[in-house]
């Protein structure tokens, strides 16, 4: 015991994790009654209030693509239009199968706006695990980039069991969701213990299974790290 008390590293160690009570009741504690209470339930509701309190800072950005707030919330309700022209409904399950953009974001929300829950498909699938982790989804409406379409029309099987298959490309906004009302699509109630997103594992025992991520476990992540790990203020930015 002495010798951990001589040592500095042991001692911030210790002060560093003290630290957190404080801040864990002033930052995280907060959203956590909110949820418990009703007052926010889907990371959806937090994008489209920082869209009303400021709708010109920066979302989202990578390489010379650009979201603010603003454009995050009509991103969103272009693609819970387009998806609902494809006949998606609260409580259905759509794919999502394209790399790291600020538009897979916007879909991910889209697709809760529009009341479903996103299947997040690894993209280094191909064939029957590619195959497996849409079925076991159930999802019947899958969003895919143009990248990655043709990996997906291999599973033919798949494909005709799929209702809809809706691709776009590395410019969704004049592609895709080109034609889509101006209107706002109405957010579909959800509720916090909802399921948000399916991630998967890794597939190292047999094929990719689907764990469920409520709209209360991803709030309440991001209200963990952000504050506590990562001590967020605004104008930061997480890579």
């Amino acid at each position: 015991m002495f010798e951990r008390l001589a040592s500095p590293s042991w001692r911030s160690s210790v002060l560093a994790e003290v630290r957190f009570g404080p801040k864990a009741l002033r930052e995280t504690v907060p959203w956590l009654l909110r949820t418990r209470l009703r007052q926010i339930d889907s990371l959806l509701q937090v994008a489209l209030k920082n869209a009303q309190e400021a709708p010109h800072d920066l979302a989202y950005e990578m390489e010379n693509e650009h979201l603010t707030w603003s454009e995050l919330a009509n991103a969103t309700s272009r693609v819970a239009h387009v998806l609902a022209t494809a006949g998606v409904k609260q409580g259905d399950v759509v794919a999502l199968f394209g790399e790291n953009s600020p538009f897979y974001i916007a879909s991910v929300l889209g697709i809760t706006r529009v009341g479903a829950t996103a299947a997040l498909v690894n993209t280094n699938l191909r064939g029957r695990p590619l195959a497996h982790a849409v079925e076991v989804s159930k999802a019947k409406v899958i969003l895919v980039s143009h990248t990655l379409e043709s990996g997906l029309r291999e599973c033919e099987e798949l494909c005709q069991s799929l209702d809809r298959i809706l691709t776009f490309d590395d410019n969704p906004y004049a592609g895709l969701l080109a034609d889509t009302p101006a209107t706002p699509y109405p957010q579909a109630p959800v509720q916090a213990e909802d399921d948000f997103v399916y991630i998967y594992t890794s597939g190292t025992t047999g094929l990719p299974k689907p764990c469920r991520v409520s709209h209360a476990r991803a709030i309440l992540a991001g209200a963990g790290f952000g504050p506590l790990m990562y001590d967020f203020r605004p104008g930061d930015k997480l890579y």
